[in-house]
């Protein structure tokens, strides 16, 4: 499935670009047929995935962005992971925290376990205070998480939101489907706060 919160594909300055065939660009694919595949989990997160029936023919009827499941757009998206920081977004939050929550309930461990397996390496106090501090220092992050989390939830766009745009190719009569970050109505797109309107 495809996202429009992605960057799928460069935006050409003309968007019916080789008309006169309709040819999809480096980016897109032709196809024979499509589908909005709606989830309340992408809805609230802001996605918008479509069933793609890919077809290499000059008959088929859709040009889309080619898919972003494949191994190299899997790769693109953890390299965006180390250069984006969507702080504004509530969902990224909910998943720094949880992870940053996790980090230190498995220091705890070593707290809490590793004095059991390994006797010689317990200090005094170490089960009972450093265990303890750790654990309710780890709870109380999860906890600011779930708050979080339930704020993503509360503002969940519940009518859905499309979040692409069709356009017709003139000479070669394809529907041409792009990522519509215009017409997005989820709150992903506003970096005001964390979890108001788009638009």
């Amino acid at each position: 499935p495809t996202d429009c919160t992605d960057d799928v594909h460069d935006e050409s300055p003309d968007p019916f670009h080789d008309s006169e065939k309709a040819l999809p660009s480096k980016n897109e694919q032709r196809a024979s047929d499509i589908q909005f595949q709606w989830r309340s989990r992408d809805n609230r997160k802001g996605r918008h995935a479509l069933r793609v029936e890919p077809d290499d023919s000059p008959d088929a009827k859709y040009i889309t962005p080619k898919s972003t499941s494949s191994f190299r757009e899997g790769l693109k998206g953890i390299g965006r992971m180390f250069i984006q920081y969507p702080y504004w977004d509530v969902s990224y939050l909910v998943a720094i925290i949880f992870t940053l929550g996790s980090v230190v309930w498995v220091i705890n461990a070593f707290f809490v376990w590793l004095p059991l397996v390994d006797p010689s390496t317990e200090f005094p106090g170490e089960i009972g205070k450093a265990g303890g501090i750790t654990a309710f220092i780890g709870a109380t992050i999860f906890e600011i998480g779930s708050v979080l989390l339930m704020f993503e939830a509360v503002n969940e766009n519940q009518s859905g939101c499309f979040g692409w745009a069709l356009e017709k190719v003139l000479e070669g009569g394809k529907i041409q489907v792009r990522p519509d970050k215009e017409g997005c109505s989820h709150h992903h797109r506003n970096k005001k706060n964390l979890v108001g309107k788009s638009n």
